[in-house]
């Protein structure tokens, strides 16, 4: 299952002066976090070591390992319930929690930073949110 792929948000109304890759930043954001929260795959295994070190940002790790893209192929059972409850949910909760935290800054969401501080803005309502399914 596919949940969110880059190119399906650099295409139509995706701003002129942003390069395609910005478009992967909120899907890699979410990547990294599952990634980091143990909700990857035996084949993501031998990544966790680079987003443990911040060695690429979040956008460019998608980029890099799952060509844009995120499936269910990078996440283990539990983060593939997770993701479907939070990330491919109709009500688009994912969408709707990045807005609450940066919708005041940005006109779109293709203009947060694919960097660390962001992910760490980020990554305690990922968390928070998995408590919740997981009734932690």
């Amino acid at each position: 299952m596919k949940y969110d792929d880059a190119s399906w948000h650099s295409e139509g109304d995706y701003p002129e002066d942003l390069s395609p890759d910005a478009a992967a930043t909120h899907i890699g954001m979410f990547l990294a976090w599952a990634w980091r929260h143990d909700l990857g795959s035996a084949s993501s295994e031998p990544h966790r070591d680079e987003v443990m070190r911040e060695a690429d940002t979040p956008g460019q790790l998608l980029l890099r390992h799952c060509d844009g893209m995120l499936t269910d192929e990078e996440l283990n059972p539990l983060g593939n319930r997770f993701a479907a409850y939070y990330y491919g949910a109709d009500d688009l909760m994912y969408y709707r929690d990045l807005d609450a935290i940066f919708g005041r800054e940005l006109d779109c969401l293709y203009r947060m930073k694919d960097d660390s501080r962001t992910y760490r803005r980020i990554e305690p309502k990922l968390t928070q949110r998995l408590r919740e399914f997981s009734g932690l």
